[in-house]
C-alpha cells in the first residue's frame, strides 16, 4: 500500500484481524451459502486440474454456469465467489461477459395479488371444492404467516376466537 509516495508494509496480524472482522459482517446463514459456492468452484477446478486461478479459468467457469442458470443467478453466484477469492482484478472480464450476455435477458416477475381479485375468490369460490385453499389464503395474508409457519399449521393449534 502507498502512503505519501512510499510503500507501507502492513503487518500480517493486522491483515488477519481485518479478515476476521470482515468475515463477521455476513450473517451465518449467508456465509454458509458463500462457502458452498466456493466449494463448488474448487471442486470444478480440481476436475479440470486447475492449479492457478486466472481470468481464462474464471471465464471458462462462468461459461459453464451460463448454460445452467439465468443471468441474475449468475451475478449472485459470481459475487459470492468473489468474496472468497482475493483476486478482484480477475473479475473485470467476467463482469464484462455477464453484462454483455444479460442485455437480452428478461427476468420473470412475480405475480401480484390484487385485493379485489382475492376478495372475489374468497367470496365466490365453492366451499366444497376450495375450502382448503381459501383457509390457507386467509391464514397466509391476514395471519401474516411465514412460509415455514404455514407448513407447521395443525388443526390442534387453531383457536376459534369468535
Amino acid at each position: 500500500m502507498e502512503a505519501n509516495g512510499r510503500f507501507v508494509e502492513i503487518p500480517q496480524y493486522t491483515l488477519d484481524e481485518a479478515a476476521a472482522a470482515s468475515s463477521e459482517l455476513l450473517p451465518m446463514k449467508i456465509t454458509v451459502r458463500y462457502i458452498k459456492e466456493y466449494e463448488v468452484f474448487t471442486t470444478w477446478s480440481k476436475t479440470k486440474n486447475v492449479c492457478d486461478i486466472n481470468k481464462g479459468i474464471l471465464l471458462c467457469y462462468v461459461t459453464k454456469l451460463w448454460k445452467m442458470f439465468a443471468p441474475s443467478t449468475l451475478w449472485a453466484k459470481i459475487s459470492m465467489l468473489k468474496t472468497y477469492l482475493k483476486h478482484s482484478r480477475l473479475y473485470e472480464k467476467v463482469f464484462t461477459l455477464l453484462r454483455s450476455k444479460s442485455k437480452c435477458y428478461i427476468p420473470n416477475t412475480a405475480k401480484i395479488l390484487i385485493t379485489e381479485k382475492m376478495t372475489k375468490y374468497l367470496l365466490q369460490a365453492s366451499d366444497e371444492q376450495d375450502l382448503l385453499e381459501k383457509v390457507i389464503t386467509i391464514f397466509g395474508i391476514f395471519g401474516a404467516c411465514r412460509r415455514e409457519e404455514l407448513l407447521l399449521l395443525c388443526r390442534d393449534k387453531i383457536e376459534n376466537a369468535g
